[in-house]
């Protein structure tokens, strides 16, 4: 009787036959396998056709190519011209010809994504900055981009973030069901580094320098766009970069502002003025301090609680290290503090405790106190507005800057 384990309706593994039935399977192949003199390789026929190296002859079955997706497709890697799968995102049979995949789908005009639009212009990118391009989306759809000096990037998704900015013309093309879109373009252009991050360098190069807006450029051919800043070229010496400014009017509750991209301004010199909400509010957070060179700050404050007006310029490393940290405190700022003119607080000298680890709000909530006496406060746990004083309230005026060089 026929060993049943070599019927062709039943598939085995042929590390379970035995050696009796090895034989019979190999019978069974060679049945439905044949070679010809020619070593042409005929399946389901005795006579292969002469110039075909397979051919595989069946009137009641098909044949299954290898089934991928189309991101199992693109893992591949480098691909030989002439790959064949079927793709099964697309349900259409494709092949490679040297430069892309080509569908075999019958009807081509049937399965032509939309284009999708990319905004008219990307520019200017600030040199060492990275390239955000965003596509409208198409459902279901792979976004293929290309760009200047071979660049060349296929997404799932339609923005296109995180590559070094280069200038040129950025491409692209959706692709669906075994099809490319129409091509989109956008030009890209670089703005580039500026030659000063401070206005210490500023001064540097022109002694006769005034004060007033310059731009500045922090961290140079780096991600960060040059930027206005408000230059002090006199006091003390001159060379100061504003990095925290809060005129704040009595009777309000403004939130601060921490500042990545920019730096407030210089604005009204009267105490009071409500400045909440534009260029003039605000403060450096450390992650836009850590660029801005400098060894020294310089503290300045006033307040209508009380006559005193604190003026000094420090060097203290751990507070320098803590403002663009964000982590740590202002250990060792009352000693060592040079007092400016018109120097009148007790502070920093009285301080004896800091807040510590205050992160984007290292310069406001509390960074030097004297516990119960005096404070550096602005709006420190949510509405205390202190100089000099304890507790102060936001009914009365307060004004603060910060400047470093």
């Amino acid at each position: 009787m026929a060993d049943d384990r070599c019927s062709p309706a039943k598939p085995i593994s042929i590390t379970q036959l035995s050696m009796k039935t090895l034989t019979n399977f190999c019978v069974f192949v060679l049945f439905l396998a044949t070679v010809s003199s020619a070593q042409n390789v005929g399946i389901g026929t005795a006579t292969p056709d002469p110039n075909a190296i397979l051919d595989v002859s069946s009137n009641s079955k098909g044949m299954l190519v290898p089934r991928l997706t189309s991101a199992e497709r693109d893992a591949m890697g480098t691909v030989t011209p002439g790959m064949f799968i079927y793709n099964t995102s697309a349900n259409c049979m494709e092949f490679y010809n040297g430069t892309e995949w080509v569908s075999l789908c019958a009807t081509v005009a049937a399965c032509t994504p939309p284009p999708a639009s990319v905004p008219a212009s990307n520019s200017p990118v600030c040199e060492g900055a990275a390239i955000n391009l965003t596509a409208t989306p198409v459902t279901g759809a792979t976004y293929v981009w290309s760009g200047p000096d071979g660049f060349s990037s296929t997404l799932q998704n339609p923005a296109l973030t995180g590559t070094l900015a280069k200038a040129g013309t950025y491409r692209l093309r959706t692709w669906l069901l075994g099809c490319y879109s129409t091509e989109q373009t956008v030009e890209v252009t670089i703005t580039p580094a500026l030659a000063f991050r401070s206005c210490q360098e500023i001064l540097d190069d022109n002694p006769s320098a005034a004060s007033g807006v310059y731009q500045i450029d922090p961290d140079g051919a780096g991600a960060l766009c040059a930027m206005d800043c408000y230059c002090d070229m006199t006091t003390d010496g001159g060379g100061w970069t504003l990095v925290l400014n809060y005129n704040h009017q009595g009777g309000t509750n403004p939130a601060t502002q921490p500042r990545t991209t920019d730096l407030p301004l210089l604005g009204s010199t009267v105490p009071g003025t409500n400045e909440s909400g534009t260029g003039y509010w605000g403060h450096a957070a450390p992650s836009l301090m850590n660029y801005i060179p400098g060894t020294e700050l310089r503290f300045y404050a006033s307040t209508s609680a009380h006559a005193r007006v604190m003026h000094f310029r420090t060097g203290n490393a751990a507070t320098l290290s803590y403002f663009r940290s964000g982590t740590g405190d202002c250990t060792g700022i009352g000693t060592g503090f040079t007092a400016l003119a018109g120097h009148t607080t007790f502070l920093p000298a009285s301080t004896n405790t800091h807040y510590a680890n205050q992160g984007n709000n290292a310069m406001t909530e509390f960074p030097f106190y004297r516990a119960a006496n005096e404070h550096w406060g602005i709006r420190g746990v949510g509405n205390r507005w202190e100089v000099d004083d304890f507790p102060s309230n936001s009914n009365f005026n307060t004004y603060h800057q910060i400047w470093v060089r």
